[in-house]
């Protein structure tokens, strides 16, 4: 089995994408499956159509992000691709749009849209907008549909705190606000990385909150909390501030789950 993976950083979006996803396939020929994220510094739908015109008919996922990791450091604008040969390798493809999304809490819409796999077993990738509303009860769904038989992996898609719209991408096109997932099988993964964060100042407890708005912390105004655990006297560049200052929840053993406060 065979994986190619290809970066480029040129400033022509065109250009970026067609030189990373060449170099992904010299080593792979036509893939079963394709990885592509782009920095959201990009014309995302001219860097898609790049890579689509080089793929042929590979199965693709993924989507916008603030930067891209190589082995040569990270970098804030670039295009990555990873590619998977075919040999044995089976891949497919959904994408759950915005007006579905509105609706989840009323229909069973994640189960109607995941009976649509074949696969009883394998990996899940899923890539949504981080700002869509619900995911962990979405995940849940998930999770509870197809059970311990599949191996779960994936990650939000962004715009570098822009806040215009991140992208996401399948075969089918280049989708806004939308969660993408691709199963693969006949290939297992495991997961070796990890957010990196370590615990500062001291436990405090969320006391009053609704959906991802969290209004007070230990019985004051969030804000004003976390305004004095950092000594905060500017509030300009409050989102950029959050992402070097997350806040993380304990979670089973000594793992955190890391949350950005990026509004006010």
């Amino acid at each position: 089995m065979k994986v190619g993976v290809g970066f480029s950083c040129e400033d022509d979006p065109f250009l970026a994408g067609k030189l990373a996803v060449e170099q992904a396939l010299g080593v792979t020929g036509e893939p079963a499956i394709t990885f592509l994220f782009c920095t959201a510094n990009y014309d995302q739908e001219i860097v898609y159509k790049s890579v689509k015109e080089v793929i042929g008919k590979s199965r693709l996922i993924g989507g916008s992000t603030a930067g891209v990791i190589t082995a040569e450091g990270v970098f804030e604008k670039g295009v990555g691709i990873c590619a998977i040969e075919k040999g044995g390798i089976e891949a497919e493809t959904l994408v759950i749009n915005p007006e579905e999304i509105k609706s989840l809490p009323e229909c069973n819409l994640i189960e109607k849209k995941l009976r649509e796999f074949t696969f009883d077993s394998g990996t899940l990738f899923i890539f949504p907008d981080c700002s869509c509303d619900n995911m962990p009860l979405i995940l849940r769904r998930i999770y509870n549909i197809l059970g311990p038989d599949f191996t779960y992996i994936g990650g939000g898609t962004g715009d570098n705190l822009s806040f215009s719209s991140a992208h996401q991408f399948t075969e089918r096109g280049v989708e806004v606000r939308s969660i993408v997932i691709a199963l693969l099988r006949g290939l297992k993964f495991k997961v070796g990385i990890g957010h990196g964060w370590v615990p500062w100042g001291e436990p405090m407890i969320v006391t009053r909150s609704s959906g991802k708005i969290v209004y007070e912390i230990d019985g004051f105004p969030a804000f004003d909390v976390y305004s004095k655990n950092l000594g905060l006297k500017d509030k300009s560049g409050f989102a950029f501030l959050g992402m070097r200052h997350p806040f993380g929840m304990p979670c089973a053993g000594t793992k955190f789950l890391i949350r950005d406060p990026y509004q006010r």
